[in-house]
């Protein structure tokens, strides 16, 4: 077990002033110049601009706020990057301490880094719709309930733009708005040219910055791809399509190239798989679901959350994983781990359903800025839905798995209030700098196609390719392509090769089930498997601090996780992750060493204490076991 309570109370402590280095940057002074500030709770400096609300009127009056959060080059600075982040729904300004910990420190050292806040997700023009949010994603929008599929939309929509505090914004949070934002931010420093770097929708927004302000743009990097070029339908026809070849592609890895993730598959996982979608496409799954207080409450597995959650799961070779181990669970009868992981991807907090805390994302702002930049049919608002959904059956067959997500979001742009252009625009050509492609095979959301379709149609255009890889490549502690991103930005030259190809496990981290014959169960298998498990539980990894981590144990009982400045304890009452094992006592988890104390009962009786020594690697094993005594092992030859 790895120590993690001086990670998240670093995370959690206030930075100190502006460095005495960042004074011989010149940008200090123009910053200083527009009034910026250092920012509340990092080493950031952070630049406040009051921008048109609407800056395609005639007589611009009313404004709104937007922030920037600026890293400042150590050493001379070689150039300005002006970083998109993804979504929409990101807050680029709440996400830069994290983002920035990917950066090496020659890119770090050497580049001024500029973070925004996306209209819709600041602190004051925040389009933020909690509950309207939370039932939207648990509604269960089956093809087979198309009416009730609109109706869910039709739901969201009117709680939304009820609850949400700016309404008023709705016409003026889409991209081109908040381009001329970042441009306004431009200008005050100078009007400098610039690099752009975009992921995911970010891709999205740099493309129509450097569209609109080539003049600006140094170098553009896209990661995760979106072709601006595609309607709204086409582009989910595009990545649902590459999303079930990807799916297949992962059972066809845990069959061949994971023998551990076969051998915990009771039958193959295409057919596990297909046989619990067509078991909740008949009607929802009632679940017994453990609560953090040690109790249960009814909870559903539904159509939707087993689409749209394997669909997410799809986009990390870790996530990919956990979604092969909770399918292996549910193989051998426990549905739990699906529900558990389609709550954590979904967002919601498991105990409640209301969504959870997710520092720097707001997601119903999503559909603002999604809405307001493609067009979704026309007529009335119940005229598009219903056209939405006479489509359906015709094109279920590109995507029998993911079916829900061809009109899900595309039935909400129906009735949102504010709709954006029929046309879209011209393919991207980039421009006389460097624009570098970045992408995988294995991306479920922005597919490697259409890169493809980018770099055929801009100028100066090469491509980074990771077979196998994750939706976004950059920053992952991964050589290539990490090494070519940072080429470019710290020399302004583009890749010599106009494609690369880099490699990356389609699946990986995968940890096998445990303890599934409890009565076969061993001391060393106990301790292995509480580590294990707790590793594995959405809750613990999701947990920010400094709050007590509840968490209802499989099959009854609980686990409460305490952080302290130098240890973390865990406390297991009658806590039974597997069947007739029920386990009290405590983990003790310091940076040094890792004790475990527990007391077995059920299958097995027995007191169990355990450590692990994190400089040398050693572990000890004493106690008792049904009787006997326990020691440490003695490994044989």
């Amino acid at each position: 077990m790895r120590s993690i309570g001086a990670l998240i109370l670093a995370c959690l402590a206030i930075s100190a002033p502006i460095p005495a280095y960042a004074q011989a940057n010149k940008l200090v002074a123009l910053l200083q110049q527009a009034g910026a500030t250092q920012c509340q709770e990092s080493s950031l400096v952070c630049l406040t601009l009051q921008v048109p609300r609407d800056h395609f009127a005639n007589a611009p009056g009313e404004t709104i706020e937007v922030t920037f959060a600026i890293s400042l080059a150590i050493e001379a600075s070689q150039g300005i990057l002006f970083y998109a982040v993804g979504g929409p729904g990101y807050s680029g300004t709440a996400t830069a301490d994290g983002l920035l910990a990917a950066f090496n420190e020659t890119l770090r050292g050497r580049l001024d880094i500029v973070f925004f806040e996306l209209r819709g997700t600041g602190a004051t023009n925040a389009l933020d719709c909690p509950s309207a949010m939370a039932a939207l994603l648990q509604a269960d929008m089956s093809p087979a309930a198309p009416d009730a599929a609109i109706a869910a939309a039709q739901s969201f929509v009117a709680g939304c733009t009820s609850e949400a505090s700016n309404a008023d914004l709705i016409p003026f949070l889409d991209t081109e708005q908040a381009v001329r934002d970042l441009e306004a931010f431009r200008q005050a420093i100078g009007s400098p040219r610039v690099y752009l770097y975009g992921e995911s929708y970010g891709t999205q927004f740099m493309q129509a910055y450097a569209t609109d302000f080539p003049s600006a743009v140094r170098g553009l990097i896209l990661d995760g791809t979106i072709d601006l070029n595609l309607a709204y339908e086409d582009f989910h026809l595009s990545y649902i399509g590459a999303a079930e070849r990807v799916l297949e592609r992962v059972f066809d890895y845990c069959r061949n190239e994971l023998p551990e993730c076969a051998r915990d598959f009771e039958g193959d996982p295409s057919e596990v798989y297909d046989a619990l979608a067509a078991r909740v496409a008949a009607g929802p799954i009632t679940l017994d679901y453990p609560m953090p207080d040690g109790t249960t409450a009814p909870r559903q597995l539904t159509s939707s959350l087993l689409a749209m959650s394997t669909f997410s799961s799809l986009y990390e070779p870790a996530w990919r994983a956990n979604f092969l181990r909770a399918l292996a669970a549910a193989s051998r009868g426990n549905l739990l781990p699906i529900l558990r992981n389609g709550y954590a991807l979904y967002g919601l907090d498991s105990a409640t359903l209301a969504l959870a805390d997710a520092p720097g994302y707001i997601a119903s702002a999503y559909y603002p800025v999604t809405c307001g930049d493609y067009a979704e049919g026309t007529g009335e608002p119940a005229e598009r839905a219903a056209a939405i959904m006479a489509e359906i059956p015709d094109l279920a067959t590109i995507a029998p798995r993911f079916t829900e997500l061809l009109y899900n979001e595309r039935l909400v742009c129906a009735f949102w209030p504010h709709r954006g252009p029929e046309t879209r625009p011209a393919p991207f050509a980039g421009g006389s700098y460097p624009t570098l492609i970045l992408g995988a095979d294995g991306d479920p959301i922005t597919p490697i196609t259409q890169g493809y379709a980018v770099l055929d149609n801009v100028e100066n255009g090469s491509l980074v390719v990771m077979e196998g890889g994750p939706h976004v490549i950059f920053g992952r502690g991964i050589a290539c392509p990490d090494a070519i991103v940072s080429t470019l930005l710290l020399t302004g030259e583009a890749p010599a090769q106009k494609i690369q190809v880099c490699t990356q496990e389609l699946v990986e981290a995968y940890e096998p089930l445990t303890i599934t014959d409890p009565a076969a169960a061993t001391p060393r298998e106990i301790v292995a498997g509480v580590e294990a498990e707790l590793w594995q539980l959405p809750e613990f990894y999701n947990w920010y601090g400094p709050e007590q981590l509840r968490i209802g144990c499989e099959y009854g009982g609980t686990i409460v996780g305490t952080l302290g400045l130098e240890t973390t304890t865990f406390e297991l009452a009658d806590c039974a992750l597997w069947p007739n094992l029920t386990l009290t006592g405590a983990i003790r988890d310091a940076d040094e060493r890792t004790e475990f104390t527990l007391t077995v009962s059920g299958a097995h009786e027995g007191e169990i204490q355990s450590g692990f020594d994190w400089d040398t690697r050693a572990v000890s094993l004493t106690g008792t076991w049904d009787g006997q005594p326990v020691e440490t092992p003695r490994p044989l030859p």
